[in-house]
């Protein structure tokens, strides 16, 4: 938890660092920089105290047993005393050794270390929270799973029938791409009326810790013109976006574009956003643009040396997002189940009902020159 602290404080130096900075310039585009780091800082900020808050919480849950422990020392030495009393007694003659044995066995087993090694196992496991991981993750309307980065946030407490069975960690998302993925401020602070299914976000993704894979670093020296990247819209000055909701998603997610042109002694690059996202703040390049003008700073870059080996191999590494082919098929996926889904929902008139009151198909078959019922192919039976 130390290490924890450590890292809160340093976020904490960070933050005032920006603010100030922020404060002495009124340059636009250097603003721009600084405000996402301001967010960026403050998310960190509030994931990593909710950390320390647990770890707290925690570590003084022993403190309200400690009328309980002295108790259970005191039966202990009970324990030893009446095993030593019979002991003498069975010496003397006065009682069987054969029942004192079984007593004095029944007392070591109230000192089994294994409950002591079961404490220390908890202790251990609660350094996993905010360890940075990269977890797979299938969306709700199906499709192929793709890794994604993640923070382990809770440790799953084990049942005593799940002895035997992997331990599952709860993890949040840090890059979420989709609204089922953007960790929900409500059951963050405790206060969610809604259960782990039917919230609209994500009280995050239960896995085996056995599953857990390293952290995707971004690799900024891959980029190149044609590069695939996750980048984070810039909300206007006078939009709140400190809580999520439907109107300021799109500035949560990250949003998959493409390189256009970039510089690379200068850390900036243009991009294309591949899906149509209306941007709040203006960063296009000129008029009429749909490009943005970003730094290195603000994009994550996809995996690109998949890209020239697609051909050969369409498998991709464990420690790396989903290259662009699997980033198309999703959509098709999800354009897909979004069609079913209003199909299936739609309350219409039922087929051909509409033919009593227009008498379309009627006029259409006098105009092709055809008998009535006779349909519109060249044979005619």
């Amino acid at each position: 938890m130390e290490d924890l602290k450590t890292s809160l404080n340093q976020y904490s130096e960070q933050l005032s660092m920006v603010s100030d900075a922020l404060a002495g310039t009124e340059d636009s585009n250097e603003r721009e920089p600084l405000l996402a780091l301001q967010s960026e800082l403050k998310e960190l900020i509030k994931l990593t105290q909710e950390s320390v808050e647990a770890l707290s919480s925690k570590e003084s849950a022993p403190t309200e047993n400690t009328s309980q422990n002295r108790a259970q020392d005191g039966n202990t030495e009970l324990d030893d005393e009446y095993a030593l009393f019979m002991k003498e007694m069975a010496d003397t003659g006065a009682y069987e050794a054969g029942n004192s044995r079984c007593d004095t066995e029944g007392s070591k087993d109230n000192n089994d270390p294994d409950n002591d090694d079961e404490s220390d196992i908890e202790d251990e496991l609660a350094t996993l929270l905010g360890m940075k991981c990269a977890v797979y993750h299938t969306h709700k309307w199906g499709g192929q799973p793709s890794l994604h980065n993640a923070m382990v946030s809770a440790v799953i407490p084990r049942q005593d029938e799940d002895q035997f069975n992997d331990l599952q960690v709860r993890v949040l998302f840090t890059h979420p791409t989709h609204v089922e993925m953007l960790p929900c401020p409500f059951f963050l602070d405790g206060e969610c009326k809604f259960d782990d299914e039917k919230c609209r976000y994500s009280h995050g993704s239960i896995v085996p810790l056995s599953s857990l894979k390293d952290a995707i670093e971004p690799n900024f020296g891959a980029v190149r013109i044609g590069s695939r990247v996750l980048l984070k819209l810039k909300p206007p000055d006078d939009e709140d976006i400190r809580l999520t909701r439907k109107s300021t998603e799109k500035y949560h997610l990250w949003h998959r574009a493409v390189v256009k042109s970039l510089d690379i002694d200068e850390r900036v690059c243009t991009v294309k956003l591949e899906h149509g996202v209306k941007v709040g703040e203006k960063r296009k390049t000129g008029s009429g643009s749909d490009e943005l003008y970003v730094k290195f700073e603000e994009i994550f870059p996809l995996n690109t040396e998949a890209d020239e080996d697609s051909e050969s191999d369409s498998s991709g590494s464990d420690t790396e997002y989903p290259v662009h082919k699997s980033a198309r098929s999703e959509a098709e996926e999800f354009q897909h189940a979004m069609l079913v889904e209003k199909s299936l929902q739609f309350n219409g008139p039922a087929m051909g009902e509409w033919e009593k009151h227009t008498r379309v198909r009627h006029r259409l078959e006098a105009d092709a020159g055809d008998g009535l019922r006779a349909g519109y192919g060249a044979w005619r039976g």
